[in-house]
């Protein structure tokens, strides 16, 4: 499955306009949101898709980030285009987000000029801390039933090509067969909304989904699962084994099945690790290649 079928990293892109003269006359800033779209709110308050805070002050404007996940989400603020833009400090910028946080990055001073001509603010975020890693973790298989059918394994040639989904695992699964936890975590993020599979376009993604936050800064991806079959929330704790939906085939999927992944942020790339995986019958001995 490529990265770009899971909601990893995102850009935001503001054209940034000159300042209203009046409270009706905003400017409409056009902001394009992992996974969504809409407009950055007017004061920082993080909700599912807000990413991007711009606050007019005078001759300059505040950017500020905020972080809709329940976990850490590393965030580069980059200049595009080719219209010069002071800002202080100087572009780029990288910081890590705590969970439910908002934190101001830069102050932008476009100057007459640079506000008449428009500049382009891009915002990139991938979740995860990047000092994060995986530790010898064992994970239970997460289903219960048998036998286990892995149809595509570690370095699958249909889509477990790139980096953030070549060490991941697909299982062969009737819809609606509970998922459980492979390891204890936190609920990082959700997501929910896919009704139906599509086999003609990557931009659906992972369908319905949840990545859960372990301990050493790792995370969990349970892909393809049931419309309106999860039954955890963002910001919950579980517990291993713990039922957190059913499975079942939203997203680019071609059958139902359940995509599974550890993965790490390494400096803004979502990376997918080696792990291991046990049932009550013995580790499993996984697949290098399909």
């Amino acid at each position: 499955m490529p990265s770009h079928l899971l909601p990893l990293s995102a850009a935001v892109l503001i054209a940034m306009m000159p300042p209203p003269s009046t409270a009706q006359d905003r400017p409409d800033w056009r902001t394009t949101l992992w996974p969504r779209t809409a407009s950055p709110t007017t004061s920082c308050i993080t909700t599912p898709n807000s990413w991007l805070d711009l606050h007019h002050d005078g001759d300059r404007y505040t950017v500020k980030a905020s972080n809709p996940l329940a976990g850490p989400a590393q965030v580069r603020l980059i200049a595009t285009g080719s219209v010069p833009l002071h800002t202080a400090p100087a572009l780029p910028i990288t910081a890590v987000l705590p969970p439910g946080q908002c934190i101001a990055l830069a102050q932008l001073y476009p100057g007459k000029n640079v506000l008449h001509q428009g500049v382009d603010i891009r915002l990139e975020v991938v979740p995860g801390d990047p000092h994060g890693y995986a530790d010898d973790s064992i994970y239970r298989v997460p289903f219960d039933i048998t036998p286990i059918r892995i149809d595509q394994g570690f370095g699958g040639t249909f889509s477990h090509h790139d980096v953030a989904n070549y060490y991941a695992l697909d299982f062969a699964l009737p819809k609606g067969t509970p998922i459980l936890a492979a390891r204890a975590g936190r609920i990082m993020e959700v997501q929910t909304g896919f009704q139906e599979k599509a086999t003609n376009g990557h931009h659906v993604g992972g369908g319905n989904l949840i990545r859960i936050l372990h301990e050493d800064g790792s995370m969990a991806i349970y892909a393809h699962l049931s419309a309106d079959g999860i039954t955890v929330h963002q910001g919950d704790h579980v517990a291993t084994g713990q039922c957190l939906g059913l499975s079942g085939n939203t997203g680019f999927s071609t059958a139902p099945h359940l995509h599974f992944a550890i993965q790490l942020n390494r400096n803004l790339h979502l990376v997918s690790v080696p792990f291991r995986m046990a049932s009550p019958l013995g580790e499993l001995r996984l697949p290098r290649k399909q």
